[in-house]
């Protein structure tokens, strides 16, 4: 898709996405009827946690530019994480990339090449950590609640995870029988020069990077859980943490700015997870969305 479609694609989203927000808002819908309940005590450790996920994803971010020679300093990469963040939310699509990217042309030379990379990089330890957390937190959910809710969902995803775990081990099986042949050792060496430098770091970088990114997840549960007190909604944490988990993959592809409409969707679609009905697991996304917006602007 053109940049030229892409952007009137976006548009139109953004357009549908408030007549729909117009329409259910004249018809009294219950999403509304709970945002004019919210307990508005809470509102301090939301935007705290907030703060503190931006301030992860700024780490992550420095702990990867590092590995390019790039040192940031903390007041760069936290605000180059808020300036991603909020050209995101008012551009039809998705600007926060390219704002960072000038900014690390302009302020260290960086070429296009190299800020892909890093951009690659990052996609990669959010998705892996998101993927992990995602199957960890379905298996504890499956030990704590068994098969009776959410089935069909359960075994799609336990079936995919299974496969590709079971890749992986014929991976491991190849790797122990051919490790001490030739073609082994031309293969590493080609993967250390090609790809292990380039898009891969150091097992130490890439546990802090990983670590960092669960840790963002877990605020992204930690804000849902602080939004559904706002509304006195009882939540089940084991689902919740499901939740967040697809929540966090979901930013992946940016259909809309902010991927607005697509968060929403997706946890409602989980609400029944959380012990909350489609609506409910809506206005706990909307009034996350709206003091991270807070957070960003303000």
């Amino acid at each position: 898709m053109g940049l030229k479609k892409h952007i009137i694609f976006q548009i139109a989203s953004i357009v549908l996405i408030l007549l729909a927000v117009v329409y259910f808002w004249m018809r009294g819908d219950v999403i509304f009827t709970y945002i004019r309940t919210i307990r508005w005590e809470y509102s301090a450790l939301l935007l705290l946690s907030c703060t503190l996920n931006f301030g992860f994803l700024g780490f992550a971010f420095f702990q990867i530019c590092k590995l390019s020679g790039i040192r940031l300093r903390p007041l760069e990469w936290f605000g180059l994480t808020i300036c991603n963040t909020m050209y995101n939310y008012i551009s039809p699509f998705k600007a926060g990339l390219v704002a960072k990217g000038m900014y690390l042309k302009k302020k260290y030379n960086i070429s296009v090449v190299q800020y892909s990379l890093l951009t690659i990089k990052q996609n990669i330890f959010s998705i892996v950590a998101s993927l992990i957390c995602l199957f960890f937190f379905t298996h504890l959910y499956l030990f704590l609640y068994g098969w009776n809710e959410g089935e069909p969902f359960f075994q799609t995803f336990l079936f995919i995870g299974y496969i590709f775990i079971g890749l992986c081990l014929i991976l491991v099986l190849a790797f122990l029988i051919f490790k001490k042949t030739r073609l082994y050792s031309k293969l590493i060496a080609y993967l250390s020069r090609n790809v292990m430098g380039n898009i891969i770091p150091p097992l130490k970088v890439s546990a802090i990077i990983f670590v960092t990114y669960v840790f963002t997840l877990i605020l992204t549960a930690i804000r849902f859980y602080i939004c559904s007190l706002c509304f006195n909604f009882d939540i089940n944490i084991p689902g919740l943490l499901i939740s967040a988990s697809a929540i966090n993959l979901s930013f992946m592809i940016s259909l809309t700015p902010g991927n607005f409409g697509i968060k929403e969707g997706i946890a409602g679609l989980f609400g029944a997870l959380m012990n909350i009905s489609f609506d409910q697991a809506v206005a706990i996304s909307l009034l996350d969305r709206a003091f991270g917006m807070v957070s960003v602007f303000f």
